[in-house]
């Protein structure tokens, strides 16, 4: 396609294995009910397209941009999505297991029931708002897997953390580990 045209809606029986497609434009893409096994897609744009249902196994998607995606109880298995924007999009159910989320940013997604395990998740960026929803993020927590917390644009850091973090967690006290955040 054109380059200033989207991808279609309906991908059709496109087979989306064991290939490299770097810097895709996918956008708007509907990609729902997928099985995307070792794929290689640095860059690619999945804005705004539907992944709801699918599967992500071992596959490379660094620094592609997911905003605004709807990846609904969507399985990411094995997979390397590091430096990937998932801005404001809906990640509700959405498994993440043995997945490299270094440096992702996940501001503005919709996180119920989303979970992450077995990740590296240094550098994540999340929304304070965010952490109603991932309970299972506690201060501690984020301190062990460098988790990034912003309000809004800014990134809240030692004393300034813990004040908002207490605001979306009704805590009585926190204890801070010996060293900075």
């Amino acid at each position: 396609a054109a380059p200033e045209r989207q991808a279609s809606k309906s991908m059709g029986f496109c087979r989306l294995q064991e290939m490299e497609l770097d810097g895709l434009n996918l956008a708007g893409a509907d990609l729902h009910r997928r099985y995307i096994h070792k794929m290689r897609m640095h860059g690619t744009r999945l804005c705004e397209s539907n992944l709801t249902d699918g599967y992500v196994v071992d596959c490379d998607l660094s620094l592609s941009c997911m905003d605004n995606a709807k990846s609904k109880v969507v399985q990411y298995h094995n997979s390397i999505l590091c430096g990937c924007s998932f801005r404001n999009a809906v990640l509700n159910g959405a498994v993440f297991t043995n997945c490299n989320l270094a440096n992702a940013d996940i501001r503005g997604a919709h996180v119920y029931k989303t979970k992450f395990e077995n990740c590296i998740m240094g550098g994540m960026k999340v929304s304070v708002n965010q952490l109603k929803m991932l309970l299972y993020m506690d201060h501690h927590y984020i301190w062990q897997h460098q988790i990034q917390v912003y309000l809004g644009d800014e990134l809240l850091t030692g004393e300034r953390f813990l004040e908002e973090y207490r605001k979306v967690r009704r805590i009585r006290a926190i204890s801070v580990p010996n060293h900075s955040f």
